[in-house]
């Protein structure tokens, strides 16, 4: 009696396939054996705050202490360029402190141009007749001098000079003349500064009738002189005339030119001959 094949072919195939199942269940579970220990072996990898990868706490530890030495010296970079900041801020205030209080003290510089008239009043008596070269002089200035709506010289203030030249009328055709010449000026706040000013003062020149006085009388003293003298007309003559011219001189010395008299208190005009400088207290 013939066999069947057929259960023993299944048979083989079910033991085959029992093997194989079973030597995969070995390998997974390996496998898993494999990843357990690695996970248990190995610390989780996290991200370092600049973008590394951290391996360990440690490292961790070194990054973050750098980070905040950093940060410590930034943070003293900063104070160190805020001290500098102040500092040089301080300076500039002290400097334009300084510069201010510099200038407030700077005086104000004015400067009268030449020919400058200023008007004054003689201090003293002055007389082409008694005058004397070298003599002093002094007068006040009558008004303040003003220079850019300021007060370049108060009234008051003192010019001094001398008597420079005296012409006097002591005989008949004269012009008597005085010339004044100042050179210091003393201020209402008691600055004495140079200045350079002259004054000419002439008197009026004897009239014209005085010198036909003296050539009436000249010519009146020849006749004269011919009729007292009818033998030598010649000698007559100029005797006269001489004689006639004497009497019109004496005529014409009660009506010389007139002399310069300048009492005490005399307005005149004084010109400046060169700038004046004058410095003002700002203070004032």
């Amino acid at each position: 009696m013939k066999r069947n094949p057929m259960p023993l072919f299944l048979l083989t195939m079910a033991v085959v396939l029992a093997f194989g199942l079973l030597l995969t269940g070995c390998g997974l579970n390996q496998a898993d054996d494999g990843v357990v220990a690695d996970a248990e072996t190995t610390t989780p990898q996290e991200p370092a705050l600049d973008g590394r990868i951290v391996e360990s706490e440690s490292e961790l530890q070194n990054e973050l202490e750098a980070i905040a030495r950093r940060e410590a010296e930034i943070a003293r970079r900063e104070a160190v360029l805020e001290e500098r900041q102040a500092q040089q801020a301080a300076e500039a205030e002290a400097q334009a402190r300084a510069e201010a209080e510099a200038a407030a003290r700077r005086p104000i510089v004015l400067t009268i141009p030449a020919l400058t008239g200023i008007e004054i009043d003689l201090n003293e008596d002055l007389s082409s007749e008694t005058s004397l070269v070298g003599d002093r002089v002094t007068a006040t200035l009558a008004q303040d001098v003003i220079v850019d709506e300021l007060v370049a010289i108060a009234a008051g203030s003192e010019i001094q000079g001398v008597v420079a030249q005296v012409v006097p009328t002591r005989s008949f055709g004269g012009q008597a003349q005085l010339q004044l010449s100042f050179d210091r000026l003393l201020t209402a706040d008691g600055d004495l500064l140079p200045v350079a000013a002259v004054l000419d003062l002439s008197g009026e020149r004897q009239r014209k009738k005085d010198a036909a006085t003296i050539g009436g009388s000249a010519a009146g003293g020849a006749v004269l002189g011919r009729i007292l003298n009818d033998k030598d007309r010649d000698e007559g003559t100029a005797v006269g005339a001489v004689l006639g011219a004497a009497i019109g001189a004496i005529v014409a010395a009660n009506n010389k030119a007139d002399p310069i008299e300048l009492p005490a208190g005399t307005p005149l005009l004084l010109t400046l001959d060169a700038p004046l400088t004058i410095e003002l207290d700002r203070n004032v």
